[in-house]
């Protein structure tokens, strides 16, 4: 059972967008369907030009497609203009049999965001795919911590950064900073300069003593307009300050701007170059900190670990540059199809590990198997394009109980599941629930 929350699964929400297929080689345009299926798009097959600009420009149709994957033998110089038109509302993928400047050219005047030579690769086909098609609105949004003596002040704050799409946090004692700043974590601070307890120089100065803090942005707010005084905030652990009043769309474009490079910098120091996911020390760290939410609020929690099976044989039989794309296939996979409270990390070379907040196990090995069977399905070229080639993974789980009760044991558990998934003949999901395995 899952718990009825803004995080649960909606298989609804998650829906994919139509894509509509243009290509003169029917097979390829199959294939296409067949792989993209998996990643919850559907396609539309049109026979001619004309016949795409129908369906863009029909009102039912509006916001109903995700992009245009067009081959370039589908249409002809004098055909740019219309392309360029429909390219202004939705994304074209072009793809061809011809590497040539010139036709490479006839796309980009057509407005073409992306360009594949035949044979596809299909992993790299859907990850633009994605790119292209996910809203700006399904990124996760800014979370800001308010730490502001007045209610008034922070309501008011706190409703304008709120209307802006972020999530926030009004601190009003400042000696309960570090249990906000653990469990919260931030992407910005908001701090006041001047309150009862302590300054907010004295405060930031208190933040900056912990290295898990040290990078995250603090932004004095304050009526003070003396300029060496804020100079001395900012010495004294600040990146900015805005002075008060502040116009609604200032305060916002400053906290946007301060959280985008904070998001990024933090992004290089805990997330795996290859895939984007959480690396081993942080989804180890975000583990630790989701075990104590899940006993402080009485919340089920599961964790679940991953291995590509025979992946050795992958990176032996098609290279190592096939194997990571596999990995980038997997990856992709599963950020695709999980929940944003849901944390996906690479927990080592070709092994992941998942995170489930407020779910029990039951429900996870429901969802699991779901993109394991669709995993197995998927197609990988191998470094000679004209073989393909299929893989799948194996998965332990584990639920946070009063046996599994900390992190090595509830690790030890889904490692434990795993181990005996492989024993089993690998492409199966084995659930540890207590002690015992069911």
């Amino acid at each position: 059972m899952i718990i009825q929350n803004k995080g649960q699964w909606d298989e609804s929400a998650r829906a994919r967008h139509i894509l509509i297929l243009g290509l003169k080689d029917k097979q390829l345009g199959q294939e296409i369907s067949e792989q993209v299926k998996y990643f919850n798009y559907q396609c539309l097959f049109c026979d001619s030009l004309e016949s795409i600009l129908q369906h863009v420009k029909s009102p039912q149709n509006k916001d109903k497609f995700g992009t245009i994957i067009l081959d370039t033998d589908f249409c002809t110089p004098n055909e740019i203009e219309k392309l360029k038109n429909i390219a202004e509302s939705l994304p074209i993928i072009f793809i061809s049999t011809h590497d040539d400047v010139t036709t490479r050219l006839l796309a980009v005047k057509a407005g073409g965001q992306a360009y594949f030579l035949c044979p596809i690769e299909f992993t790299s086909l859907i990850e633009k795919i994605d790119e292209l098609v996910t809203p700006l609105s399904e990124s996760l949004p800014f979370r800001i911590l308010v730490v502001e003596d007045s209610s008034t002040q922070a309501h008011i704050i706190r409703t304008h950064l709120e209307q802006a799409g972020m999530i926030t946090q009004v601190l009003m004692d400042p000696l309960k900073i570090k249990e906000v700043l653990t469990e919260f974590q931030p992407d910005l601070i908001l701090l006041d300069l001047y309150m009862p307890m302590c300054s907010g120089i004295e405060l930031a100065k208190v933040i900056r003593q912990d290295d898990p803090f040290v990078g995250i942005p603090i932004v004095f707010l304050s009526a003070e307009d003396d300029l060496n005084k804020q100079l001395t905030a900012i010495s004294g652990g600040g990146d900015d300050f805005l002075t008060k009043p502040i116009s609604p769309h200032h305060l916002i474009g400053s906290v946007v701007a301060r959280a985008v490079r904070s998001r990024k910098l933090r992004s290089q120091m805990s997330e795996d170059s290859l895939t984007g996911l959480l690396n081993h020390t942080r989804i180890l760290e975000q583990l630790d900190l989701e075990i104590a939410r899940a006993k402080r609020n009485g919340s089920p929690l599961t964790f679940a670990m991953i291995d590509i099976d025979h992946f050795k044989e992958v990176n032996d039989s098609h290279g190592h540059p096939v194997g990571d794309r596999v990995i980038k296939a997997l990856a992709r996979l599963l950020k695709q199809r999980l929940r944003k409270i849901d944390s996906i990390g690479r927990y080592g070379g070709e092994e992941f590990a998942i995170i489930f907040p407020q779910t029990h196990a039951q429900a996870v090995f429901k969802k699991i198997e779901d993109m394991r069977v669709g995993f197995s399905k998927l197609l990988h070229r191998s470094s000679d394009p004209s073989i393909e080639f299929s893989t799948t993974f194996s998965i332990g789980i584990a639920q946070l109980t009063d046996e599994i009760d900390t992190l090595d044991k509830l690790v030890h558990g889904a490692d434990r599941a795993l181990y005996l998934a492989k024993e089993k003949g690998r492409n199966c999901t084995v659930c540890l629930m207590r002690s015992k395995l069911e």
